[in-house]
């Protein structure tokens, strides 16, 4: 059997569909190559045969994409069910870097303590598609991607693709598809910046964007010197605030020096306000940033 027809068979058996994709065909969603993916990527979110979503930084939950959720506790955050590799359901929950965590993030562990094989693996060991992009058929193997004739098929896990170069798009997180860098769930946005900045456990460079880890979900202007407390990020072109912080607005770095407040060299990024509105340093009963009060 040829390469690329044996590619195709296991992406059917894994996935339990057949081509055309439909919602009587696939419990998951349909890629725009007829694919049917597994629904819980934020690159190809939905469930029940629709059309996958791109999420854009979104988390993908339950089929849908939904805005992260604040939380202090694991209790804070509603319960996710994970299909396991042999069809087992398992409820987790789980808060991190104040936000309630992805199923990506964790169902792996919920099942494997379960008892059960992982998301991403059938019973037979075979691989649970994630979603389907550009590629080559020369660059699309290994234990993360097939080949499937005319796309190439990330397994689960991976939570969307970003432009990238086949150099610099290799590591634990990463995958080169032979048109594009799939990174791990995990990761919220890719973005600009600089291969010399884009750097550390929070960052990976694709080689042509900097993918920031979704703990820092919040990103603008600033600069590399404004830009360097533990709280911040710098992707070499943008300023991305840890999770806590809801909103970057204009100020001024000597006003923006509250508790709540992180001055990226550019703006002023607030957190726990729900509000920024006009008004003056004397009359602000909440944070001024030198332009606006936040409340």
């Amino acid at each position: 059997m040829r390469a690329g027809a044996a590619a195709l068979l296991l992406i059917t058996a894994a996935c339990g569909t057949k081509s055309p994709c439909t919602a009587n065909t696939c419990e998951g969603c349909c890629t725009s190559g007829g694919v049917c993916a597994l629904g819980t990527a934020s690159a190809a979110c939905g469930s029940a045969g629709a059309e996958c979503k791109n999420c854009l930084g979104e988390l993908c939950f339950d089929g849908a994409c939904t805005p992260a959720t604040a939380c202090t506790r694991d209790g804070d955050c509603s319960a996710i069910g994970c299909r396991c590799g042999d069809g087992a359901n398992v409820e987790t929950k789980g808060c991190k870097t104040g936000r309630c965590q992805s199923p990506g993030e964790l169902c792996d562990g919920a099942c494997v303590a379960a008892g059960h094989p992982r998301p991403g693996t059938g019973g037979d060991g075979g691989m649970t598609i994630s979603f389907c992009v550009d590629g080559t058929s020369s660059s699309c193997f290994g234990a993360d991607l097939t080949w499937s004739g005319n796309q190439c098929c990330v397994a689960s896990g991976y939570g969307q693709c970003a432009m990238g170069t086949a150099a610099a798009c290799f590591g634990p997180d990463l995958e080169w598809t032979g048109a594009t860098c799939c990174v791990k769930q995990g990761y919220g946005r890719c973005l600009e910046g600089t291969v010399g900045a884009c750097t550390g456990d929070s960052l990976e460079w694709t080689g042509l964007q900097c993918c920031v880890r979704d703990a820092f979900n919040l990103c603008a202007d600033g600069n590399a010197s404004a830009c360097s407390t533990a709280d911040v990020a710098w992707t070499g072109s943008k300023c991305c605030v840890a999770f806590e912080y809801t909103t970057c607005v204009d100020g001024t770095e000597l006003a923006c020096q509250g508790v709540n407040m992180r001055w990226t060299g550019a703006k002023c990024c607030v957190r726990n306000r729900t509000a920024c509105s006009a008004g003056s340093a004397t009359t602000c009963s909440g944070d001024w940033t030198g332009s606006l009060c936040c409340s």
